[in-house]
């Protein structure tokens, strides 16, 4: 299977897989609508007509994204699709020169070996500001901060 990018009629199924995550605290939800809006952002992966995972790139600035909405449906884990999912997301963040690649997570294994490495959220302003200080974990997340440079 490959990834493809992702489609506005497929917004409610992306939404679905998302919230699947987001009622486990594990994600923050996406609706339709903010997914239908950023629908360039986000890449899937199909069985058949089915989006059974999707990842999302959002950019911050010229040099600096995030790998986020990473959630592959439960029948489909641990087959390989979330590394292609973050892989086509990177690939996606150096066609438009950026230089700094991050995620927030509760699963930093998945990441290091991607080769992300952990940093301290405070060097990540950008997503503290825009994110974090809306959440109402902010002052006790769980979640780790990694970081990859895509630089040559």
């Amino acid at each position: 299977m490959q990834t493809v990018c992702a489609e506005e009629r497929q917004a409610e199924e992306i939404s679905a897989i998302i919230r699947s995550y987001s009622e486990k605290s594990l994600l923050l939800t996406r609706s339709p609508e903010e997914i239908r809006k950023n629908i360039t952002t986000f890449k899937v992966i199909c069985s058949g007509s089915e989006v059974i995972g999707c990842c999302s790139l959002y950019i911050y600035s010229p040099r600096l994204g995030e790998v986020r909405s990473l959630a592959v449906k439960k029948d489909f884990q641990k087959k390989g699709y979330g590394i292609l999912l973050v892989k086509s997301i990177i690939e996606m963040a150096r066609k438009k020169s950026i230089s700094r690649l991050f995620t927030l997570t509760m699963s930093p294994g998945f990441f290091l070996k991607l080769g992300f490495s952990a940093i301290d959220r405070a060097l990540l302003p950008e997503k503290v500001w825009n994110d974090c200080s809306k959440c109402s974990r902010h002052d006790n997340c769980p979640e780790t901060a990694l970081i990859l440079n895509l630089s040559p």
